[in-house]
């Protein structure tokens, strides 16, 4: 600890808790608004200051499993403006083999 005050902003490409949190929460949010029947995530942080998430998502009823990774932007992960209408509408695009095996009663 250094003792300045006001403590120094942190190095870019670094975030906060409750950055990290938010994202998760909103990334969860995005795949439970798209019915998917089963699927686990991570979402990271990049040194560039676009997020890295890795889904895995159930593909059928016989354990078959698809993982895919893609970069977010971070303002995808903030929801701003356009709320999380933009992740969402990513996440349909890349998980086009996920979203044919959706949970009963999700929304097409």
């Amino acid at each position: 600890m250094s003792g300045r005050w006001p403590p120094e902003a942190p190095p870019r490409g670094t975030v906060s808790a409750r950055e990290l949190a938010g994202a998760r929460e909103r990334v969860a949010g995005a795949l439970d608004r798209l019915g998917l029947a089963a699927y686990l995530f991570e979402v990271e942080p990049q040194p560039s200051g676009t997020w890295c998430l890795r889904i895995e998502c159930a593909l059928d009823g016989e354990g078959a499993w698809e993982r895919v990774e893609l970069p977010v932007p971070r303002e995808a992960l903030q929801g701003g403006a356009g709320g999380s209408r933009p992740l969402e509408e990513l996440l349909r695009r890349r998980l086009g083999a996920c979203l044919q095996r959706r949970s009963p009663g999700a929304s097409p």
